[in-house]
């Protein structure tokens, strides 16, 4: 379904976009419409919505959150890619454009902007690729796979090696690093199934509120956060559901919640070098499978 157009979602719009934010990064906010919904206003011109639209852009590339392009900028920006951060942490800082503006920027090429891009991120990879393993970051890795985290999000920070990295210690058995990593994955899946009950309990920025031409209060149930909101409760429950399936499947097994015995407990917790942060409570012990790596990665 289509989010409603009002005044007061369109007046909300507008202001954030003259105020130097990008129409992507605006329709992320909880109520408000997706991207295409609003380009469909400006063609449509929805009760003058297109010249409103294009006034408060042009006021928005004018403001001093705005970075547009110059060859100081494309330099900075090139620079912190090639030391190995990603784009989106790039943009991140003051000093550097939206990232949609610099997809922009690739995709036209602007002033052969595109090649040096591409050419940045080749070094970028190859940097991260350089990160040797040491006991301090594999323990940071498995701290953040604990959390329930996934793998590619975890590498994309800062001094963390890249993904093709980690998978190389799993694949060697690095320092024992493959048992410690699919301890960690598991304890993140069930983080992971504990962050369903979030996701189904919170119900803030449900209702798109507005008023009336005569001055009463209307309110509508938004239609988009709610299917966006099943759709990351369906797609958690099917990786549950395949990555284990003895606990979250259809059938789930009747023995994967027994109790562990001492030499196992020690076992465990020697898997993952004594660092609980993250562990399920003893109510719910971890099933026998949680005790051996047999996946190939």
């Amino acid at each position: 379904m289509i989010t409603l157009y009002t005044a007061a979602i369109a007046d909300r719009i507008l202001g954030e976009l003259g105020a130097g934010r990008s129409l992507h990064d605006i329709c992320r906010d909880d109520g408000m419409p997706h991207q295409d919904t609003v380009l469909n206003w400006v063609k449509h011109d929805r009760d003058g919505f297109a010249a409103r639209y294009r006034e408060a852009r042009q006021c928005g590339h004018g403001s001093p959150g705005y970075v547009g392009y110059s060859a100081e900028v494309a330099d900075r920006f090139l620079g912190r890619l090639m030391s190995g951060r990603t784009l989106v942490d790039v943009c991140t800082d003051p000093d550097m454009p939206h990232h949609a503006t610099i997809n922009h920027w690739v995709a036209t090429d602007h002033e052969g902007f595109a090649v040096r891009y591409r050419s940045a991120r080749q070094v970028g990879r190859l940097t991260r690729a350089q990160v040797t393993y040491t006991t301090g970051i594999a323990d940071q890795v498995l701290d953040e796979l604990m959390t329930g985290r996934a793998l590619v999000d975890i590498c994309a920070d800062p001094e963390m090696p890249s993904t093709t990295t980690v998978l190389k210690w799993l694949r060697d058995n690095v320092d024992g690093f493959t048992a410690r990593y699919w301890a960690a994955r598991e304890i993140g899946f069930h983080m992971i199934a504990d962050e369903t009950f979030k996701i189904v309990d919170d119900r803030s920025n449900d209702w798109i509120v507005w008023r009336r031409d005569d001055g009463t209060i209307a309110r509508m149930l938004d239609p988009l956060r709610v299917s966006r909101a099943l759709a990351r409760l369906k797609t958690r429950n099917w990786l549950l559901a395949k990555m284990l399936p003895k606990r979250f499947g259809d059938r789930p097994d009747v023995h994967a919640g027994r109790s562990f015995g001492s030499d196992e407990i020690a076992e465990m917790m020697n898997l993952i070098s004594n660092r609980s942060r993250g562990l399920p409570s003893e109510d719910e012990p971890l099933g026998e499978e949680w005790l051996t790596a047999r996946r190939d990665p």
